[in-house]
């Protein structure tokens, strides 16, 4: 017998949400200089003073010129960045967003075990005899 069509748009609730949350990155409050940034060599996110946010795998500092380093098709592209158009650095906060991706995960997880737990299929009890 086919599961309840309101239990199968949960499911596919739960999972959307799942894959939604694991992309997520949390970041550090606080902003750092260029300097720091290039020396901590980890994910960063960049606000400019037009208003764009830009991710960047790492910063890197060459004769003075500070770069920020992105993967396009299989290559470092790597973008000069002026100091002057820059409001504000973000260092990524790894442990945080590791727990938040075990955290979204966990719950739809543990939620759908639950729910297939209860759920009445139709097709009885298979530990009691099918009762």
């Amino acid at each position: 017998m086919i599961p309840k069509i309101k239990n199968l748009k949960l499911f596919s609730l739960l999972f959307m949400i799942l894959f939604i949350f694991q992309s997520c990155g949390v970041y550090y409050k606080n902003s750092i200089t260029l300097e720091e940034a290039a020396r901590q060599e980890g994910k960063v996110k960049i606000l400019t003073t037009n208003q764009r946010t830009i991710k960047y795998k790492k910063i890197t500092s060459t004769d003075g010129q500070f770069y920020g380093n992105k993967m396009k098709g299989g290559k470092w592209i790597q973008t000069p960045l002026n100091q002057e158009d820059i409001i504000n650095i973000r260092l990524k906060n790894k442990k945080a967003s590791t727990w938040m991706t075990l955290i979204s995960i966990g719950i739809p997880v543990t939620t759908l075990v639950i729910l297939l737990a209860t759920a009445d299929f139709g097709i009885g009890c298979i530990w009691c005899g099918g009762y």
